[in-house]
């Protein structure tokens, strides 16, 4: 199912934390519903969706120094996301993981979810995208985090081609036991606390 055009409504201010939820799209290792929730205890998935005019990247910039995730802008291309409900007292805690600010913004785009219990539904949803000057295409992921991801998008059964990617790519190790031990802890356990 194609979705319309993805064209931003607007940036969502920070201020604004009460309310009903925040619709959330996920590209990274937040693509993992257990990595996500741990993060955001009121997460609930609601489908996957197609996002026109840009294609998954490695090469932001990350607080460890590794490439993290980001959307490249591309014309020809599509990223695939999977959109989750989440809390506004729960954005706070996920803006502070994703480093808002400081190298992530946050964009509202329109999407038409695909799959899920609101197949079919047009939403718009907020998604961080990279600030230029905190890409550096050059890192590499570590390889627990491109494990993530790579889960992630093999739990919302994305593109053959794109799982194919994300298994070859390039990693770094890292040199921290503690994180590779905690990324390892949610590899091994269920990927989906929430159904």
């Amino acid at each position: 199912m194609r979705a319309r055009s993805h064209a931003p409504i607007g940036l969502i201010r920070r201020s604004d934390v009460a309310g009903p939820p925040d619709l959330y799209a996920a590209y990274g290792s937040n693509l993992l519903p257990v990595r996500l929730q741990r993060r955001t205890p009121s997460a609930r998935f609601l489908g996957c969706a197609a996002l026109p005019g840009h294609q998954l990247a490695f090469g932001k910039r990350g607080q460890d120094g590794s490439g993290k995730c980001w959307l490249r802008r591309d014309d020809t291309a599509t990223a695939q996301v999977a959109v989750f409900e989440v809390a506004r007292v729960d954005r706070q805690a996920l803006d502070r993981f994703e480093g808002l600010g400081d190298g992530y913004e946050r964009e509202l785009v329109d999407l038409q979810l695909a799959d899920g219990r609101w197949q079919g539904r047009r939403v718009s949803a907020y998604v961080y995208m990279a600030t230029p000057s905190a890409i550096d295409e050059a890192l590499r992921p570590f390889d627990w985090y491109r494990d993530l991801v790579l889960a992630g998008a093999r739990h919302h059964r994305f593109a053959t081609s794109l799982v194919r990617w994300l298994g070859g790519l390039p990693v770094a190790i890292d040199a921290d036991r503690a994180r590779q031990l905690a990324a390892r802890d949610l590899l091994a356990g269920p990927p989906d606390l929430h159904g």
